[in-house]
């Protein structure tokens, strides 16, 4: 076969694999303690939540939310990190990232991230259009309020609550409120 024409199927079944997103509405998920790997929250009154996959050509798709919920020092350590990727035009229209770290969790209860302790941090990163937006923690301000609601390490399920303000890293003027948090998560040990 001409490589011409074997080059020409190739691209055409490359532009399938990266297939626009549909009209997207979010609504908050529910509440749950089940393990579903859902994230949701109000970024300033609009409904954010984890979707999408990161899909590569080599490698693979990565899913919208990774965790992990580990002993480490004195405590438990719970990683998160949820993304929402759309595609439009078979381009990556929007690209954001939301991050939990938090150490020393010793059970459920109200966790609070001040940004004063180095391995604790919340952070938001917008990375739509190659412009790179990243909100996190002010340690002058408010803590960032991380209600842990459930951990069964049997069923390997964290869940729970969140809520805070985070702010631009070079414009402290420019600031995130989120409202309503909620994660259900199925760890790894």
């Amino acid at each position: 076969m001409n490589a011409k024409y074997i080059l020409w199927i190739f691209l055409l079944l490359l532009s399938g694999c990266f297939p626009d997103d549909p009209d997207l509405e979010f609504t908050l998920p529910p509440e749950t303690q089940e393990g579903k790997n859902t994230v949701g929250f109000l970024k300033n009154d609009e409904v954010w939540v984890n979707y999408g996959k990161d899909c590569k050509f080599i490698g693979g798709c990565q899913e919208s939310i990774e965790s992990s919920f580990y002993t480490y020092k004195e405590g438990k350590t719970l990683l998160l990190t949820a993304l929402q990727l759309i595609r439009r035009d078979r381009k990556l229209a929007v690209s954001q990232h939301f991050d939990i770290s938090l150490d020393n969790i010793k059970g459920t209860g109200v966790y609070l991230i001040d940004g004063t302790r180095p391995d604790d941090r919340v952070s938001f990163s917008d990375e739509t259009r190659n412009v790179n937006h990243y909100y996190l923690i002010d340690s002058t301000k408010t803590p960032f309020n991380l209600y842990i609601t459930k951990i069964d390490t049997i069923a390997d399920i964290v869940s729970g609550r969140f809520e805070g303000v985070l702010y631009h890293h070079t414009n402290k003027k420019d600031s995130i409120i989120i409202r309503e948090g909620r994660f259900d998560i199925n760890i790894k040990e």
